[in-house]
């Protein structure tokens, strides 16, 4: 099982402009996509108020099939508002209010 550090070292690979879903982050780091939501609650939760975390949590979507990908339904208004925000900023185009195309690969 990895460690959350190691699970945040994976995510910080994910280049701006791009996404992975839980289930893509947790097959390189050899986890559960459970252990990468938990890891990317931890990094949003430790971030500082005007500055963004080092680890970009907000590229790990949720899977909806092998085209499309969502912000998690479980997060909080506020964290999804905030995660649509950065992932906007990041130059990711919104097919609807929480789903964008991604690379399945």
């Amino acid at each position: 099982m990895a460690t959350y550090e190691e699970i945040r070292d994976e995510v910080k690979k994910i280049d701006r402009g791009e996404v992975r879903t839980y289930g893509q982050v947790a097959k390189k780091v050899k986890t559960s996509p459970q252990a990468v939501g938990g890891a990317m609650r931890d990094a949003y939760a430790k971030e500082q108020p005007g500055k963004k975390s080092s680890t970009p949590w907000w590229r790990v979507l949720k899977k909806v099939n092998d085209r499309y990908a969502r912000i998690s339904p479980k997060a909080p208004p506020k964290t999804q508002k905030k995660q649509r925000e950065r992932l906007i900023d990041d130059g990711i185009t919104f097919v609807s209010k929480d789903r964008v195309e991604y690379d399945a690969c």
